[in-house]
């Protein structure tokens, strides 16, 4: 299974939804089906930003700062919440990591 604690996601590290994991948005709102548990996850607006942003390529410390310039909002609340975020997908198993 994927990380359980938000400390073990470094700043350098870089992850993707898994490759089978469909997604698609409704009004703002975004649906991830995980085809291995045949399980429905909901994201709201900013984690559905989030989401489209873990594109394998942005490190978790890009993304903090990218959210925190687009809200301008304190990098440390931006910082809480995506490692929160992240936590969560990784322990649903929804994303793969690229770089650790």
């Amino acid at each position: 299974m994927g990380a359980n604690v938000t400390g073990d996601l470094k700043g350098d590290l870089i992850v993707r939804p898994r490759g089978d994991v469909a997604f698609v948005e409704i009004d703002g709102e975004g649906v991830v089906y995980d085809p291995r548990c045949q399980k429905t996850h909901l994201l709201n607006p900013t984690a559905v930003l989030v989401w489209r942003l873990l594109d394998g390529a942005t490190s978790i410390e890009e993304l903090i700062m990218q959210l925190s310039e687009i809200f301008a909002a304190d990098p440390q609340v931006v910082q809480d919440d995506v490692r929160r975020l992240v936590s969560e997908l990784e322990r649903e198993e929804l994303l793969e990591r690229v770089l650790s």
